[in-house]
Parts: structure tokens; sequence; C-alpha cells
């Protein structure tokens, strides 16, 4: 992945937290508490587990929805834990650019695993971004869980990465 794709996810990350309410906790330089670390570990093992199931779908076509759709996420919760221990975004990038952390090294290794080219994940990235904004409310408000977790509000619409499957 380019420095620049890299770069990108990480804008649209960071706009994310700026539309959801949670910018303080960009640039935090780590997390706020034992109970943040705690959800945002919780939110990529769910993923990591979207993916492995996704990998045991008998139709091809929606395995490998199910799988672009597991690793999209996985990187969203990676940029966002780039950023919430990072003290700038020209920190978070140089992070990323330097070796990453766990998540984004797992998202990578699950790409390639797949052999998902560099491109198709970040086109789909974006459109799982354009997806995760709709989880804003028209009042400027989110669902939460229990545990702080955003959830789909009632604008919610699912990302369209059948798009990325048809044939030219």
């Amino acid at each position: 992945m380019t420095n620049k794709q890299k770069a990108g996810m990480l804008e649209m990350v960071a706009e994310f937290y700026r539309a959801t309410g949670d910018k303080e906790y960009l640039y935090a330089g780590k997390y706020k508490d034992m109970k943040r670390k705690s959800m945002r570990e919780d939110i990529f093992y769910e993923e990591l587990k979207e993916f492995i199931e996704g990998s045991e779908f008998k139709r091809e076509k929606l395995r490998r929805r199910e799988q672009l759709d597991a690793i999209c996420d996985m990187f969203y919760v990676g940029a966002g834990n780039l950023l919430e221990n990072s003290t700038s975004m020209e920190n978070a990038v140089a992070k990323w650019k330097k070796d990453g952390i766990w998540e984004t090294e797992t998202a990578e290794k699950m790409r390639k695993r797949t052999d998902f080219s560099i491109e198709t994940i970040y086109e789909a990235f974006k459109e799982v971004h354009r997806s995760n904004m709709t989880k804003v409310c028209e009042d400027g408000t989110v669902l939460r869980r229990e545990d702080g977790k955003i959830i789909k509000g009632p604008n919610y619409f699912r990302p369209n990465l059948k798009q990325f499957f048809e044939e030219a």
C-alpha cells in the first residue's frame, strides 16, 4: 500500500471520528483508558472473526465480498487505533509507514491471503468509509452499544462491494 493511500485512509477515519463526536480520542498518544482499549480490541477481533467466517462461505462471490468487507473493516479499526495512539496525523502516518501496528499488519496479511490488490482494498475502503459515515444520524448523533462502539443508525446503508466483483 502506498504511503499516500495510508494517509488517505487515516484522513477518512479521522473524518469519521470528528463526525461521530469522537475527536477527543484523536492524537491522544494513547488510549484514554483500559475500557476504551478493550473496546477497540474487541471491535478488531469481531472483524477478524468476520473474515474467518467469510472464508467459510460456500458461494465464491459472497465469500469474497465478506472477506473484502472484513479486511477493509480491519484496516478501518487499525487506522483508528493508530490515530488514537499517535500525537498527530503526521505521527500516525509515520508509524504506519514504518511498521504499522498489529491490526494493520494483520489486515495486510489477510489481504495477501485473498490476493486482493492494494488498489481494490483502497477503493473498497473508500466505499466502506462512505457507508460508515451513514451511521451518523440526521441530528449529528450516533447510536452506541453499551461498550461505546458506534452501531448502525436509521440512515445506515451497507457498502456496495459487489461493484468490485462485476465483470468489466
